[in-house]
């Protein structure tokens, strides 16, 4: 083998070990805010207990500021869970 091929392979290992090694970091990560009644990054679907109280006082466009700032969710993704909220909360 040439020492070109060998170095490469080596690099890819090693990124390959980083990638595994963040997705740990990261399951840990969700699992922690769990705990903490938190949504996981990323998770836009599952909105935090003060983005629930938000909506069910009436306040929408709070409630949407705060899921983005918590989830990382678009704006479309946002109004949508909220609306979801309002309706279900209309429906009790």
């Amino acid at each position: 083998m040439s020492f070109e091929l060998l170095l490469t392979l080596s690099a890819l290992a090693m990124i390959l070990w980083i990638i595994s090694q963040l997705h740990r970091i990261e399951a840990r990560m969700d699992d922690l805010l769990s705990i903490f009644g938190m949504p996981a990054k990323g998770d836009p679907a599952r909105p935090s207990a003060e983005v629930q109280a938000l909506a069910a006082a009436g306040q929408r466009i709070e409630a949407m500021r705060c899921h983005r700032q918590q989830t990382g969710a678009d704006v479309r993704q946002a109004m949508k869970v909220v609306d979801e909220l309002v309706e279900r909360n209309k429906a009790s």
